[in-house]
């Protein structure tokens, strides 16, 4: 999964109320904290969460804590040797990233006048500027599943209409490429794991006999079959453990149960798993907490049970968010939102919660930005023992069909803390 900074100005100015030194703006819809001698307008590059920075990047510009391992060592940053950017609360006022002036990419020796806001980078001149940050664990994870990869890109292959669901952006960064007059559409994101289960005719190999019978115009019916996978894996149904989680088999379930309710010959649901697994684990792990408004409402440790019982027979529930069709010319045919809710009621199967119908976008993005972060706050719709992750934008437009994902502060506050633990794995990063 990639990961980039964006080049925008810094706007909204305003004195931070616990702090002489320091202002709070905003960039690219985000809070972010700066020094006082920034000004209003300022072009500079901003980092969201969930990345961290290149060695050199906080090296030459002495970012490093540990002020032995800048450049000048008799100066002192704030960026830990990790050098993740994290979403964190300073004297009691949130930012949600790090932003800096255009100056603090000189040491490339790039040529700066040809940034322009809203281009995205992840390096300039040939140096790494930044890049996506995952565990030790995560890393490890990531590394066992490619020695699994000959034989997934095996079953890949074979059901090359079966799509990946496409990385969602944020919809932070991707706001000023929404049209005006889109349909939008809000659900809440659920903190889960994704899957995906269709009816796909496999590719089947060509022999003398069906590339002669096409030549005279005698092409056979495609067969169908059932398959199911991760956002990247391909399950192989009988052997449901290879490229899944270890001595689990909730997936192959999923896929028992999709099969017996049946789908239409080319049609693929997208759906997130929530719950636990069928060993009684949560599916996302559980959050300890430590601000005292959130372990007085939720307790000590909070886990996105989203009402699954640990202890009931299905302990985990699935939740659609997204249908295609693969056409008659392999075309795959983005089914329109309103039709995802008909079908998933004709399925007898959930779907995400809505949030906010559909809506005609009037290009105000400040009162849309506004919409999701309120949105995005509180308890989940689907259980009050635990918060929000975020929320989807779903963008219908002409040419365009898509989702952006714009998630809560206390989620991303958690997750950041989450991730001070090399042994945290990330599941979506890995399955």
């Amino acid at each position: 999964m990639s990961y980039e900074a964006i080049i925008c100005k810094i706007t909204n100015i305003q004195k931070h109320p616990n702090a002489d030194r320091l202002n709070i703006g905003v960039a690219s819809g985000y809070n972010i904290i700066v020094s006082k001698d920034i000004k209003e307008g300022t072009l500079g590059i901003f980092f969201p969460t969930d990345g961290q920075l290149s060695d050199r990047m906080c090296h030459e510009n002495n970012l490093f804590r540990h002020s032995h391992l800048n450049k000048d060592t008799t100066k002192q940053g704030f960026f830990e040797d990790k050098k993740r950017i994290k979403t964190l609360i300073l004297r009691r006022a949130k930012s949600e990233g790090f932003w800096a002036p255009l100056s603090i990419l000189e040491w490339t020796e790039a040529d700066l006048t040809t940034l322009k806001a809203g281009d995205l980078i992840s390096e300039l001149n040939g140096q790494s500027i930044c890049n996506k940050y995952f565990t030790k664990a995560t890393r490890k994870a990531q590394g066992n599943n490619k020695a699994k990869t000959s034989k997934n890109s095996l079953r890949k292959a074979q059901f090359i209409d079966f799509k990946e669901h496409w990385h969602t952006t944020k919809l932070r960064l991707m706001i000023n490429f929404i049209p005006e007059k889109a349909i939008l559409s809000i659900t809440e994101k659920l903190h889960g794991t994704s899957g995906r289960t269709g009816l796909i005719a496999p590719k089947e190999k060509k022999t003398w006999r069906t590339k002669f019978l096409s030549l005279i115009g005698v092409n056979k019916a495609p067969k169908y079959q059932y398959v199911s996978g991760s956002r990247k894996v391909v399950l192989d149904t009988n052997r449901p453990e290879n490229g899944f989680y270890k001595d689990t088999s909730f997936r192959k379930e999923i896929h028992d149960s999709i099969t017996k309710i049946g789908l239409s010959p080319g049609e693929t649901i997208y759906y997130e798993i929530v719950g636990y697994t069928d060993q009684r684990s949560p599916i996302m792990g559980e959050h300890g907490l430590t601000d005292p408004k959130l372990i007085k409402k939720y307790g000590k440790k909070m886990i996105y049970s989203y009402g699954c019982e640990q202890d009931s027979q299905i302990p985990y529930s699935i939740y659609i968010y997204r249908i295609t069709h693969v056409l008659a010319d392999g075309s795959i045919h983005e089914v329109p939102y309103h039709q995802v809710i008909f079908r998933c009621k004709e399925l007898g199967l959930n779907y995400v919660p809505v949030l906010k119908q559909p809506f005609v976008y009037n290009n105000n993005k400040e009162e849309l930005l506004g919409l999701c972060e309120r949105l995005s706050q509180g308890n989940s719709t689907l259980d009050s023992k635990h918060i929000k992750e975020g929320v989807v934008v779903r963008v219908e437009a002409p040419g365009i069909d898509t989702h952006y994902k714009y998630k809560g502060f206390h989620f991303c506050e958690l997750e950041g803390i989450m991730k001070n633990n090399d042994n945290y794995v990330d599941l979506e990063e890995v399955n």
